[in-house]
């Protein structure tokens, strides 16, 4: 496999495994961050949370998915390197007699 399509395919992978992580992750850091702190009353409008919501829900899958296809691509680069052809050692001249 050559080098390039080596790389595009750490590229999707690491950009579906970051779309995966994203998703389940983010779900529950926007209840944490859209939650009233303590002893505050609960009042907001519904519909304009829920739109925020889902526009961050979708940020965060592309930061995720950006993040893993860097990831996947840097480690691709590092631990699948192309090998080096090696020359055979050449013979030394033998002299004329």
């Amino acid at each position: 496999m050559t080098l390039f399509k080596r790389m595009l395919f750490a590229l999707l992978t690491g950009a579906l495994v970051g779309a995966g992580a994203s998703t389940a992750l983010s779900a529950k850091f926007i209840t944490w961050y859209n939650e009233p702190g303590a002893g505050q009353a609960a009042l907001c409008p519904c519909a304009t949370l829920s739109k925020s919501a889902v526009s961050q829900l979708i940020h965060w899958q592309l930061i995720g998915t950006a993040v893993g296809a860097v990831v996947f691509m840097v480690l691709t680069a590092v631990f699948f390197r192309p090998k080096r052809a090696t020359l055979p050692p050449s013979t030394p001249a033998v002299p004329q007699a």
